[in-house]
């Protein structure tokens, strides 16, 4: 747990002990998110705004979906905010397949360069797709073309899905996830993922995360199930389709934000938009949860195409997400590091340090500091000699006003409790 930026009272008056933890530690949690921001990836940082949690949500959208969401991903890394260090990962379909890579710590620029070296469409052998392609489309325009994607509706296309004539079996999905992955990702991250799919008897959402005993492979093998073209994939007594279904995104899909309920702070990469898309923003904004969302801009769109399975368009929509993040990176940072670039971090953090030194030289910068840090005016008070000259011998108390070594006592800032307790005491940086 990240200190809070505080001051204790005790008996009327502050310890100087717990006004230079306080401070310590709410900055020393400011310089490691400046430092996170600005390496390579390492494990989860702490979050910058003090007890607020972070979520990274990854829609679906088929192989040039998570070309976009590696483009943008890649390019917010680069211009120094790596939303990968989140402290959650919310990922469906192709989505969950990224965000597995990313929680095992395989780098961003590898996924990158593995996937513009990918096959295109022209190097893969024609054949027997393994599906019917007219069934799988007229599935999908089921809930595409919905205004709203209920219960009801999934329950129809998971209808669809069991009574698919010819669809690849589990067996071949398996094999796809296995290869999708290239044998690098065999258990649940260490970094927290949640991946949806979605129960074609009932028509529910759910989340797999690494608590519930499903193998990884087999989350990943159901959230890629697209309804019509791969068999629902058996988990325990129930079977499960893609995750695409838990929202509308023409071109793609979105997944419902439930699973990052509760975080302070949620970035969504998805492929796709839409009313009922803005309607879940919104209800997590009510909430209290800041939101950013990015799904593709024209150019991006023109570039990923309409067939989110075309592999000739994935170099072309990868670089479409990488430039993209370029435009909304202000946004991004705004949120995700409160605002504050790593420089700006690191300064406050020296700020702060001072302000530990000032609080053992209260007498000689520690007025000076306190009013620029706080924003307030010290109230004046007589010197200590003159004061000391001006009470009686009798009206001392047992250890007032005494340094005991190089630690201050709670009278050496008596008198400034009420401007502590208004301009720190209440709240976190």
């Amino acid at each position: 747990m990240i200190p809070r930026f505080g001051v204790a009272v005790r008996g009327g008056g502050l310890t100087g002990l717990s006004v230079r933890c306080s401070v310590f530690g709410a900055a020393l949690a400011l310089l490691s998110a400046a430092c996170g921001d600005a390496a390579p990836r390492a494990s989860p940082v702490p979050s910058p705004s003090l007890h607020v949690r972070r979520a990274l949500v990854l829609s679906g959208g088929g192989p040039t979906g998570r070309a976009f969401e590696l483009g943008v991903l890649k390019g917010l890394r680069d211009a120094g905010i790596d939303v990968t260090q989140a402290d959650l990962i919310v990922g469906t379909s192709s989505g969950a397949v990224l965000g597995s890579q990313i929680g095992a710590d395989q780098a961003l620029d590898t996924l990158f360069e593995a996937l513009l070296a990918a096959p295109n469409s022209a190097s893969v052998a024609p054949g027997d797709p393994g599906f019917d392609p007219a069934y799988f489309q007229q599935t999908v325009q089921l809930f595409n073309g919905a205004p709203e994607v209920t219960p009801t509706l999934r329950i129809e296309v998971g209808k669809r899905a069991l009574a698919a004539a010819k669809a690849l079996s589990e067996a071949a999905q398996f094999r796809f996830i296995e290869s999708d992955l290239g044998g690098l990702v065999h258990d649940w991250p260490g970094q927290p993922l949640k991946v949806a799919a979605g129960d074609v008897a009932d028509g529910t959402m759910r989340f797999f995360d690494s608590t519930q005993g499903v193998p990884i492979e087999q989350a990943l093998a159901a959230s890629t199930a697209a309804p019509g073209r791969v068999a629902p994939i058996a988990i325990g007594d129930r079977r499960y389709m893609d995750g695409f279904v838990g929202g509308p995104c023409p071109g793609g899909c979105w997944p419902k934000l439930d699973g990052a309920a509760g975080y302070g702070i949620i970035i969504v990469v998805a492929t796709g938009s839409g009313p009922q898309v803005t309607q879940q923003i919104e209800l997590m904004r009510s909430k209290g949860s800041r939101v950013v969302s990015i799904s593709p801009d024209a150019e991006s769109a023109a570039a990923r195409g309409q067939d989110i399975f075309d592999l000739n368009r994935l170099q072309p929509t990868a670089e479409a997400g990488l430039r993209q993040a370029g435009t909304v990176v202000a946004e991004v940072r705004s949120v995700w590091n409160g605002g504050l670039s790593a420089e700006e971090r690191i300064g406050l953090f020296r700020a702060a340090w001072d302000f530990v030194g000032a609080a053992r030289r209260p007498q000689r910068a520690g007025r000076a500091l306190l009013p620029r840090l706080i924003v307030a005016q010290l109230p004046a008070r007589p010197p200590r000699r003159a004061a000391q000259a001006q009470r009686p011998a009798s009206a001392a108390r047992p250890g007032a006003c005494v340094r005991r070594g190089r630690v201050l006592t709670p009278c050496h800032i008596r008198g400034r409790t009420p401007l502590f307790s208004q301009a720190i005491a209440s709240e976190a940086i």
